[in-house]
């Protein structure tokens, strides 16, 4: 049975589209949670807080001179 284990949804309460990284791909994550564990919603939302920090953080200085990665690369 899929759940979200952080909005304590599941089907057909909520959407399991995507798998989740655990970090984030734009730092270099590579491995993901299963697609049964972050609903949709919840990735989404991930998703853009995300790109807030890697954009606005001390995190940003470095993606300036070796990239954001491409899907953990």
């Amino acid at each position: 049975m899929k759940h979200c284990i952080y909005f304590k949804k599941t089907e057909p309460e909520a959407t399991f589209l995507s798998e989740e990284h655990i970090f984030p791909a734009g730092i270099g994550g590579k491995k993901k949670l299963p697609q049964e564990y972050v609903s949709h919603d919840c990735n989404n939302a991930f998703s853009s807080m995300e790109l807030e920090f890697m954009r606005n953080s001390i995190i940003s200085i470095p993606r300036q001179f070796y990239g954001p990665g491409n899907e953990g690369n």
